[in-house]
């Protein structure tokens, strides 16, 4: 069980890495549904995708970790918005994929 877990763990780090590096190239600004959303306690951030990006893993940037105000509303906002379908705007969205700013949205 514990190698199966390390294992999928460095493929995720492996995979995500580039993943995380081409996020916010091809859009620094999203706006759409978020389809999975990652907690890790080995972090202390919230990771997500949104639908029309699946493979763009998007963290809330660390310097807004849970154990901050600002960083509990993002985190709020991401789950709200999941759990009820809402589109989010993700914006500020670093190279890194870190983000910055989230918000409940709509599209336009």
């Amino acid at each position: 069980m514990y190698v199966c877990r390390l294992i999928i763990l460095c493929l995720f780090f492996l995979v995500s890495t580039d993943l995380y590096a081409n996020s916010c190239a091809r859009a620094p600004n999203k706006i759409g549904k978020i389809d999975r959303v990652h907690f890790d306690n080995d972090f202390n951030y919230l990771s997500f995708v949104l639908v029309d990006y699946p493979y763009d893993w998007m963290l809330i940037s660390p310097d807004y970790g849970i154990d901050k105000s600002y960083g509990k509303v993002m985190t709020a906002i991401v789950l709200t918005a999941y759990v009820t379908g809402s589109d989010v705007y993700v914006g500020y969205c670093e190279g890194d994929g870190h983000v910055n700013k989230v918000r409940i949205s709509y599209k336009t």
